[in-house]
C-alpha cells in the first residue's frame, strides 16, 4: 500500500511500507477507530483516563508482553517501567 498525499489536487507517492508495516498501520488504525477516537469527548472532559486507554493498546497490540519477556531475558537486570503498564 503505497501513502498517496494530495498536495494542490496534484497525488504523490511519498514512500511504499513493506508488509509488516502495512499489517501494523492498520492494525493501529482499526484499534484508533474503534478504542480512541469514541472516547476523545471523554478523555478531554476528564472521564476517560488516557493512561488506561495507552494501557489497553499496549496489551492488545501484546507490547506488555513483549516488554516482559525482554525484562526475563535480561537476567538480574531491573528495570522501572512507569505507570504499570506491566500489571
Amino acid at each position: 500500500m503505497k501513502k498517496i498525499y494530495r498536495i494542490a489536487e496534484e497525488e504523490r507517492t511519498m514512500f511504499e511500507l513493506p508488509e509488516g508495516a502495512r499489517m501494523i498501520e492498520e492494525t493501529l488504525r482499526k484499534y484508533i477507530e474503534n478504542e480512541v477516537v469514541p472516547k476523545v469527548d471523554a478523555m478531554e472532559d476528564g472521564e476517560v483516563s488516557t493512561f488506561d486507554v495507552a494501557k489497553k493498546l499496549f496489551q492488545t497490540l501484546g507490547i506488555t508482553e513483549m516488554i516482559k519477556a525482554l525484562i526475563k531475558d535480561r537476567k538480574g537486570l531491573r528495570l522501572s517501567l512507569a505507570g504499570g503498564f506491566l500489571e
